[in-house]
């Protein structure tokens, strides 16, 4: 087997989701051939917190094959995106920084689906 040719990431979001427990997640976000324009995503968790993830607020430091993005501040947050099966991933990591206290202990990945836009 071939692998699987890395390709520049494009995307557009802008979408808010919300699960039953009152997990709140929303996201505003533009990737063009694997350069970020905007990210602007905001996450509330029921009696943990929030956390805010601002692209003024990292440093592109990878496009192919997935993006990433890291703390300009000069700690481990990191950023990371990739594509897969139609849908487009933001993932956190070390990202306490970016919360109110002990929210990011609960923060997942958030997920676009790429033919719309719209939040998984």
């Amino acid at each position: 087997l071939a692998p699987i040719p890395a390709r520049p990431l494009s995307v557009r979001s802008e979408c808010t989701a919300r699960d039953a427990t009152g997990y709140t997640e929303s996201i505003k976000l533009a990737v063009d051939q694997g350069r970020v324009g905007l990210l602007e995503a905001k996450i509330e968790i029921p009696r943990r917190g929030s956390c805010r993830f601002h692209l003024s607020d990292f440093r592109q430091t990878r496009t192919e094959p997935h993006v990433e993005l890291r703390s300009s501040s000069g700690t481990m947050c990191t950023v990371q995106m990739w594509q897969q099966s139609g849908r487009f991933t933001v993932a956190f990591s070390e990202c306490q920084e970016k919360c109110t206290r002990g929210a990011f202990d609960y923060v997942w990945p958030m997920h676009v689906k790429i033919a719309d836009g719209s939040c998984l």
